[in-house]
């Protein structure tokens, strides 16, 4: 089945790993012209911090699967571990930043970002190990997902915070 042959999605992953480190090129870009506004709110720096490490796990992602001769089974254990280190990380980010001064939708709506971008690759991780369960389309969910919430943080950095 194609969800579980790797070597039939190398075409994905290898532009996919250009197009998250163009992307991640761009928030360290916004990050600094912007530095001055990022740092005057409190939860901007966080902020950026999750979209620096969504776009770095979308690196490891890609090199990891593009690592050729991997045992499928093996990939899969790679990329849970990915996942759950992402997870943690985002949830930590995401409750730490936010103390009782911000309104507990603002908590929540990033916390449920947090998990969308995370929880699908360690799913599809599981998934490539067992064999069954959707395998690279959990991954390919992941991609999706944190490319989006990427995009949407890079822009609360280069235009939102100008306004």
């Amino acid at each position: 089945m194609t969800a579980y042959q790797p070597t039939e999605w190398l075409g994905l992953f290898g532009p996919v790993l250009g197009a998250a480190a163009a992307l991640l090129g761009l928030i360290f870009v916004a990050v600094s012209i912007n530095i001055k506004q990022i740092l005057a709110e409190k939860h901007l720096p966080s902020l950026a911090g999750q979209s620096i490490i969504l776009l770095f796990s979308l690196m490891l992602i890609c090199m990891v699967v593009l690592a050729p001769g991997q045992p499928t089974p093996v990939l899969g254990i790679e990329l849970s571990v990915i996942g759950v280190i992402v997870t943690v990380v985002m949830v930590v980010v995401v409750v730490r930043r936010h103390g009782e001064a911000f309104l507990k939708r603002w908590t929540v709506q990033n916390l449920l970002l947090a998990l969308l971008s995370s929880v699908p690759l360690v799913i599809g991780g599981i998934s490539l190990v067992a064999g069954t369960g959707g395998g690279l389309y959990w991954v390919l969910v992941e991609l999706v997902c944190a490319f989006a919430i990427s995009i949407y943080y890079a822009w609360i950095l280069l235009i939102e915070i100008l306004r």
